[in-house]
């Protein structure tokens, strides 16, 4: 009820964008998975987003601003310091320091530092059994290969009517099934939430059920039947034909259909 079914994610001030962008793409590895005129866009494996967001009053808290969880500490930490990140120490009771390590006895380990605009970041093992399923095996293999069912998707996307967009996302690679149930048009069902005339989305994907018709902005049109691979480019209205859904694996929805 109320809140407990939504999707949270943070929203991390900076100074100056571009300065930001520089160091989590330089420093923490992390590069935006789509941007608009207020920032940037992250996403992490773990289905997880935060928004880097341009305002003057960046750097001003005294406080953790986001918290990064990951198997072992240790190791990212000397990973970030090899690449110049330097850490902070917190004379608070209950840590046990080692190094930029701090114990926090049953809760793991942590370790805190400021990003290029002033913001503190953490990063902990602590675990959670409610939330960490991963096995010994998955661990061992993320650093090279990440697997998610798209029937288990990272977030669901609803539209106004008609269907919806499950997405899943691996790193900076992005991946939606949607589902455009009969009498599902653009221009009523995603037009409320996208906020543009037409679909401004570059699609890439294949159909593998139903039909749909686009219409691109200079009036070409063309039907789309399961099995077609496609590519749209920004600039179109569509619309499902018939009586049966039409279902279209894309990768380019990295922004499709999300609220703004």
């Amino acid at each position: 009820m109320l809140l407990q079914d939504s999707q949270v994610t943070a929203n991390i001030p900076a100074r100056d964008i571009e300065r930001a962008r520089r160091f989590y793409a330089d420093k923490l590895g992390l590069r935006p998975a789509e941007e608009d005129p207020g920032g940037l866009l992250y996403h992490t494996t773990r289905g997880t987003t935060f928004h880097v967001y341009e305002t003057e009053h960046a750097g001003k808290s005294e406080h953790t601003i986001a918290q990064f969880k990951v198997p072992d500490v240790g190791p990212v930490v000397s990973d970030l310091r090899a690449q110049g990140v330097t850490f902070e120490h917190y004379d608070l009771p209950g840590l046990a320091w080692d190094g930029d390590v701090a114990g926090l006895g049953d809760a793991g380990h942590a370790a805190w530092f400021r990003d290029s605009e002033g913001n503190i970041l953490c990063i902990d093992d602590a675990t959670d059994d409610a939330t960490d399923n991963d096995t010994d095996e998955d661990r061992r293999l993320g650093a090279s290969i990440a697997v998610r069912n798209i029937a288990d998707p990272h977030e669901t996307r609803p539209f106004a009517a008609h269907g919806r967009m499950d997405v899943v996302t691996l790193g900076d690679f992005t991946l939606g099934m949607g589902t455009f149930e009969p009498g599902w048009r653009w221009s009523t069902d995603v037009r409320p939430i996208a906020g543009t005339d037409t679909c401004q989305v570059r699609h890439t994907g294949v159909c593998v059920a139903g039909r749909m018709t686009v219409l691109m902005d200079d009036g070409t049109e063309r039907q789309i039947c399961a099995g077609d691979v496609v590519l749209i480019e920004p600039g179109h209205d569509a619309w499902v034909d018939g009586d049966e859904a039409c279902v279209l694996y894309d990768t380019g929805v990295a922004a499709y259909a999300r609220p703004r």
